[in-house]
Parts: structure tokens; sequence; C-alpha cells
């Protein structure tokens, strides 16, 4: 697995948010069961971090300067509700010989033969959450429907996941359906049938001044 390394510094608890950003820098949080170091990044390291990692399936070295250098997953980014700028970010420090829980997200291989019939796939996952060692992190977990008939669906259980991989959905639960054209067109007409029919204003009646003036 590619491993990035990020240069950051400490920071202090004084050092508000505003003021950092106002100097180039993005305030940020690394945490663990029993951790926790506040910390700055340059907006132009996080861009190139963001670049290349922008999930939390990948590995990354935060060298935090003139301290120490430790794995990191980036767990979460806030963003400013306006302009999209990145404001904060959560890094989970994690241990390379401890299991830790992560979402991979799916990707979907081949064009379903019940597709090819006319069938309509309809996806309720797009990722599951796994448990693994940071080093045996997928950057994806491959569906592939090339087989998959009308009626018919692909479940958590149905899917081949890397040896030391192990998935933490319920087996039973369903990936993805091949549902026949039919279905859908009856599902179309059960909401235009059940929608209700718009009221219709009628002009009120003139008065017999009205009628006259």
């Amino acid at each position: 697995m590619e491993r990035l390394t990020v240069v950051a510094e400490e920071r202090s608890s004084q050092e508000s948010p505003n003021f950092l950003r106002q100097k180039g820098y993005i305030p940020a949080v690394v945490y663990s069961k029993d951790f926790n170091l506040l910390i700055k990044i340059t907006k132009d390291k996080l861009n190139f971090l963001l670049s290349h990692a922008f999930s939390e399936n990948k590995i990354i070295d935060l060298d935090i300067k003139d301290k120490e250098t430790f794995p990191v997953l980036l767990k979460e980014l806030q963003r400013h509700p306006l302009t999209e700028e990145v404001i904060h970010c959560d890094f989970l420090r994690v241990s390379m010989d401890k299991k830790i829980k992560v979402n991979i997200p799916l990707s979907i291989q081949g064009e379903a033969k019940g597709v090819k019939e006319g069938g309509v796939l309809e996806v309720f996952l797009h990722e599951i959450e796994v448990e693994c060692l940071p080093q045996d992190i997928p950057s994806q977990i491959e569906v592939d429907i090339s087989k998959l008939e009308i009626g018919k669906s692909v479940h958590i259980r149905d899917i081949n996941l890397p040896p030391k991989v192990k998935s933490l959905a319920a087996a039973e639960e369903v990936v993805l359906s091949i549902v026949s054209p039919q279905k859908e067109e009856e599902t179309e007409t059960e909401t235009e049938e059940a929608a209700p029919e718009p009221e219709v204003i009628k002009e009120k009646p003139k008065t017999e001044e009205e009628k006259q003036g």
C-alpha cells in the first residue's frame, strides 16, 4: 500500500482556529483510545495530502516537526458551509499490529446479465465496514455482477474479501439487486396514483352589485 508522509506542527490550545487560518494553517487533532494531540498543517501540505489520500483507507505517516512520526488515517474533514474550504481535520493514530475498523468503498465490476436483458440495477450499499490490520486495508472491494440475473441479489456473504479482511456487516444484508422493468413501472404507477389531485380553485361568484357595477 502506498504510504504518504505529511509534516505537521504541534499547536497550543491558546492558538485560535481563526488565527491559524489567517496564518495559512489548518487546525487539526490526532487521537486514539489513549492519545490526543493538537496540531496544525499548512494549507499546501494538506491540499497535497487530500489529492492523494482523500479517504480513510490510506495510511499516512504523520511527521510531527521536532517530535515524532507515526501512522494515522484521515478520519474526518470539516468544511466551510459556503466556500467548501477545509477548516479542520481529524486523524486517527493507529498501531500497525492492532486491527481497526474502516469503511471501504465497493467497486461494481462488469455488466449484469439481467441488465442486458432489460433489468434495472439497484444499489443499496456503496461501502461496507471491515476490520483488519492497517497494512491490510484494501483500497476498494470489487463486486462482480456479470452473471447476475433478473430477480437476483448480491448479499454481503457473496462478496469475496481479501484473506485478512473481515466484514462487520450482517451476512444477509443486500448490497445490490437486479429488478425487472415491470416492477419499476408498477412502482412509478403506484406513486402517481397515490399522489393527491391538485385542488381546483373556482372563481368566486359575483354579487348583484358587482354585476351591475
